[in-house]
């Protein structure tokens, strides 16, 4: 009951939260003046998920809430994000469901990562919505299936290497966040009809580190720090572009053509800082959460999203520095990023969730919730039919 009470103010504080930005927030004008008037509930949020019982429920406040949430309202403070999408902030339950829902926001250009945004070509038909309903649950339902025997096998995982253990967590952390996220979005999507970003496109078929974190794992928080963290280094750190004075047509060519390499160079450098940056705040936010499960932070998971960053970028500077070099077969290009994606996790941010033991105590979760679930089934089934 205490546990009841405690989701339902929850509830409560979440709503309460989001009709403050929508009806207070956003008649104040933009900058300093909203990010203060935003302090108080970003504090609030922060202890939410304090007040949560379980791993699960603590992950799900921590991560939406603290995270995806509190990224979105600072975006807000400057008319960003969210606050220029016309489809979302057509009315409060829209706005609602864009906030707090597994939905991206809009980029500086007006949509969504890759133009798949909440809205990014407005809202759909309720035949579309249908559609896209159906074709999420199913695949979810799929995913669902396919996870289930993990919990079987967690019973027997010390008998296993430990590698075996790490691999099963692996297809887990997908199965499980493409199951919640897709669901959650198809629901906000079936509620008021906004489109969603499909936050998982096949991560296994990447065949660099670039397409992997950036086009196939975790668009929801691929499109919130492209927004809150790229975007602002990028236009922070860019400089205005080279001028060229005038001169004599021959020399004017030459100069031309040694701004052009400046530029360039010019380019590229916010490129690095903003892909560093984006990494280095994903890896924070990580330890973030397992702080809030384990209320000790080893920073594991900072240096494996710092690592994946700055191989992201070395990798993006050979591909730009040797345009004609020859390509990697697709297979193999597609067995060197995920193992490398792996080897580093197994290094870094496996050991980061284990030593919180996030992981033991979300699998007993899921197996009291099993169980019970199947009680009640098999009492009722007594009932009907016995």
């Amino acid at each position: 009951m205490a546990e009841g009470l405690g989701m339902m103010e929850v509830l409560a504080t979440i709503i309460f939260g989001t009709a403050y930005v929508y009806w207070v927030l956003l008649q104040l004008p933009k900058g300093l003046i909203r990010f203060l008037a935003l302090l108080p509930l970003l504090a609030v949020y922060a202890l939410l998920p304090w007040r949560a019982a379980t791993a699960h429920a603590k992950f799900l406040l921590s991560f939406f809430l603290v995270w995806m949430c509190a990224f979105k309202f600072l975006l807000i403070c400057w008319d960003a994000g969210t606050a220029t999408d016309s489809a979302a902030m057509e009315s409060f339950p829209r706005f609602f469901v864009a906030i707090n829902f597994p939905f991206g926001v809009p980029s500086s250009n007006g949509s969504a990562l890759k133009g798949k945004g909440p809205s990014a070509d407005g809202p759909i038909s309720s035949k579309e919505v249908s559609q896209v309903a159906r074709a999420v649950l199913l695949r979810s339902a799929l995913k669902i299936l396919l996870l289930l025997p993990f919990y079987r096998f967690y019973d027997f995982r010390d008998s296993f290497p430990v590698l075996v253990v790490y691999t099963m967590y692996a297809f887990h952390i997908y199965l499980g966040c493409s199951v919640l996220f897709e669901g959650l979005a198809a629901l906000g999507s079936l509620m008021v009809g906004l489109r969603f970003l499909e936050c998982y496109d096949r991560p296994y078929l990447a065949g660099s580190l670039s397409e992997f974190w950036g086009r196939r794992w975790n668009q929801l928080v691929c499109s919130v720090l492209r927004a809150s963290v790229y975007e602002p280094v990028r236009h922070f750190t860019s400089k205005g572009p080279v001028k060229v004075p005038i001169m004599n047509e021959r020399k004017q060519i030459q100069e031309e053509k040694m701004t052009e390499r400046k530029q360039e160079r010019f380019d590229v450098m916010p490129k690095i800082l903003a892909t560093l940056a984006v990494f280095l705040v994903s890896g924070l936010m990580h330890d973030v959460i397992f702080f809030y499960l384990s209320r000790r932070v080893s920073w594991h998971a900072t240096a494996f999203f710092v690592l994946q960053g700055v191989a992201t970028v070395l990798e993006a500077a050979i591909r730009i520095a040797w345009p004609g070099r020859p390509k990697l077969p697709k297979f193999l290009a597609v067995i060197l990023t995920i193992s490398f994606v792996f080897c580093s996790a197994v290094w870094l941010f496996f050991p980061a969730l284990c030593s919180s033991e996030g992981d033991l105590r979300i699998i007993q979760e899921f197996n009291e919730a099993q169980a019970w679930i199947l009680f009640k089934l098999k009492s009722f089934l007594n009932s009907r039919f016995l």
